[in-house]
Parts: C-alpha cells; structure tokens; sequence
C-alpha cells in the first residue's frame, strides 16, 4: 500500500494512519491540516466494500478493512455539524484557512482580489460529490438492524436534505439548469482562486462547481435526488449560459477527451449518464 502525503509533516505509512493522525489531533498549525478529504473517505469506503465481500464470502477478515469502519463511525458521529435544514455539513470549519477558500468571502472573480476567509466555511460542494455513495458503502457493511447501519443511512436522509434545501438551484426561467452553491452550507463566494489550473486572477465565481452534478453521484441520495435529475435531463440541450456556468474557468488538467469540456455536456455521453443518474435515484433500497 502507498504511503498517504500529509502537509508538513512526512507520509504516513497508510491511508488509515493519516485518518486516525486527524482524528486524534485537537491544536493543529491551520485548520485544515485536521480535515478529512474526499481522497480518505473514498480509500476508507473501498475498504468497507472489501469488508463487506470477505463477511458475505465467508473469507478471511483483514484487519485494516475492518479499520475502515470503525473510522467512518467515528467521522460521521464526532465530525459533523447539524444545519437548521436537518442536515450536516462535514467538519464545518476545517478548511477555513486552506489557500482554495482563502477567497470565499468575496462573491465575484475580479482581478487582485484579497483573502477573504469565511470562517466556519463549510466544504466545496465538487469534492463532495461522492458522498452519498460513500455513505452507502459504509451502511451495507455494517450488520442488517444494527445502530451503525441506522445511522450510516440517517446521515445519508439527512444530507439528502442539506443538498436539497441549501445547495441546489432548481431550473427557472432565468437559468435553465441545475445548478449548487459553491460551499455545502450554501455560501456561494469564490473558490480556488489563482488555483495553478485556473491560472492568475482566475477562479470559480458562484455556481461555477456546478458541473460536478453532471458526473451523476449525487443520485445515490435516493428519492430526493429524483426531481434534480428529472430536471437536468430535461434541460438538454443545455443553454450557452448554462454551458458558461457549468465550465467556469476550463481547466488547463489533461483529461480523458470524453470528458473534455464544453464538449463533455454537448455529446450523447451527458445525456446517458443524467438518464442514468435518474433511474439509480428512483431506487429504495441499496444494500443486497
């Protein structure tokens, strides 16, 4: 396994490692040294797959896929912030000093912008995007009828309402698309500002994450994410301003050419994974 980079400080030897250094930590240098990025929580979701397989194949328990769950209990009971909307926002806070949010409190791109920081920012709603499956993974590894799987699940209810009520922009005569906040708390200012992808005096102005609902995996929040798909899809073909919002400041990354952007939202490809993204939404049940 691959050591797991931490800044300022050497790898740790294991994902795992790095998510228990975290977790463990009460005064860190900058807030964000303690935050719990969507690179842990996805390692830490394949390792509850993994426990889940060797549990219904009766094969031999790794212990570090059993780590994965006692970690995610840990993240998704202590490192969450309930929201007036009945929902939660990660670890609210923890990337207030991060350079990418170091700009959020300013509510348009411009040239020779000053740090704004939001304090108690909440995370970016692109990185978040994995989320609801993650929460999915966790849940079915844990035993049918136990406390843990109940609540894996009721978080994954209740971001289905954050989501929902704080950070997606249905269609309207206006805009014709979905589109999310920039922050999961609803705050909309800019992000990764002079990001060396986006280039000096460049970033992501409000609504300009929006592009990562495309990719489908908000679906996996069930019923709730219905209507939002319902509503994409029947966007198609999507408006110029609706293309300008969901590119924002094209990235200078190589990417796979299926997903090269505008093309990505102009070819059939966007149309069978929003169609996708609508048929895993209006499913019940997850676990087998």
């Amino acid at each position: 396994m691959a050591p797991a980079w931490q800044w300022d400080r050497p790898d740790f030897p294991t994902l795992f490692d790095r998510v228990r250094w975290k977790l463990d930590q009460t005064e860190v240098a900058y807030s964000y040294y303690r935050a719990i990025t969507d690179e842990d929580l996805y390692g830490l979701a394949i390792g509850a797959d993994l426990a889940n397989v060797a549990s219904q194949c009766a094969l031999e328990e790794i212990q570090q896929y059993t780590d994965s769950l006692a970690l995610a209990r840990v993240i998704f009971s202590q490192e969450i912030t309930p929201t007036a909307a009945g929902g939660w926002v990660l670890q609210k806070g923890a990337w207030t000093d991060h350079p990418d949010y170091a700009f959020a409190g300013h509510e348009q791109v411009a040239p020779d912008l000053q740090p704004a920081p939001v304090p108690g920012i909440s995370p970016d709603s692109s990185h978040s995007f994995r989320l609801p499956l993650v929460l999915i993974s966790f849940a079915c590894a844990e035993e049918p009828g136990s406390a843990f799987r109940e609540l894996f699940f009721r978080r994954t209810g209740e971001l289905a309402l954050q989501w929902s009520l704080r950070t997606v922009v249905m269609p309207d005569s206006s805009f014709r698309g979905v589109r999310m906040t920039n922050f999961m708390d609803g705050e909309n200012g800019v992000y990764r500002y002079g990001y060396v992808t986006q280039g000096p005096g460049n970033g992501f102005g409000a609504y300009e994450l929006s592009g990562s609902l495309n990719i489908g995996w908000w679906a996996f929040l069930g019923l709730a994410a219905e209507p939002v798909y319902g509503a994409q899809l029947a966007s198609l073909p999507f408006a110029d301003e609706v293309l300008a919002s969901y590119v924002g400041p094209n990235t200078t990354r190589i990417r796979n050419p299926a997903f090269t952007e505008p093309a990505f939202y102009q070819g059939e490809l966007i149309h069978e994974i929003l169609s996708s993204a609508l048929t895993v939404a209006s499913r019940t049940s997850w676990c087998q």
